[in-house]
């Protein structure tokens, strides 16, 4: 569906591979877990802290967005959009007035 509307528009498409990007954010907020079963440490820890965003955790789509959405914005803005969201301003549909807002 995304394909055949950027063509239909004419938009450049790019594609990236981004499998590993939770596995790589970087925590901002302390964030503690249980020891694993079968794992053997030197003395008696009941938890461990997370240092990297892992996949499942609650908070590793906003740890990803905030390092991977702040790089496309500036991608986007580079191009000359000035848009606060990533992808390209909206524009106003034939027989659309242009000060008409959408409500989703």
């Amino acid at each position: 569906m995304v394909i055949a509307i950027a063509k239909y528009f004419g938009w450049p498409l790019d594609q990236l591979d981004v499998v590993t990007a939770f596995l790589y954010g970087i925590m901002k907020e302390l964030v503690f877990c249980a020891v694993p079963e079968g794992v053997d440490l030197d003395g008696d820890f009941d938890c461990l802290e997370l240092v990297k965003a892992i996949y499942g955790l609650k908070q590793a789509s906003r740890v990803c967005d905030g390092r991977y959405g702040s790089w496309t914005r500036s991608l986007y803005e580079a191009e000359g959009g000035t848009s606060q969201t990533v992808g390209p301003e909206r524009r106003p549909l034939e027989g659309e007035k242009e000060d008409s807002k959408v409500i989703d």
